[in-house]
């Protein structure tokens, strides 16, 4: 997971593409405000998220944010929000 990507977009394309050419079982989450322009990218827009309140960790479950998180991460990697 590589997060705010567009900050260092070159690197994190370049670093991005060797990953996937390495190894195809591997996958990739990253969030950028500009797209990587590598092969196999498949993009998402989304607005603002609704973070959870720090004070109150058992709601981060219902949190917008940590859902699809939790949604991206288990699709095959076997993680299991819990």
């Amino acid at each position: 997971m590589l997060d705010n990507c567009e900050q260092v977009i070159g690197a994190a394309a370049e670093l991005c593409g060797r990953l996937l050419l390495g190894a195809e079982d591997v996958r990739v989450l990253a969030t950028s405000r500009e797209p990587l322009r590598i092969g196999g990218e498949a993009r998402y827009r989304l607005g603002p998220l609704m973070l959870p309140d720090p004070g109150d960790p058992a709601a981060a479950a219902e949190c917008e944010a940590v859902m699809l998180f939790a949604d991206r991460a288990a699709r095959g990697s076997g993680f299991r929000a819990g």
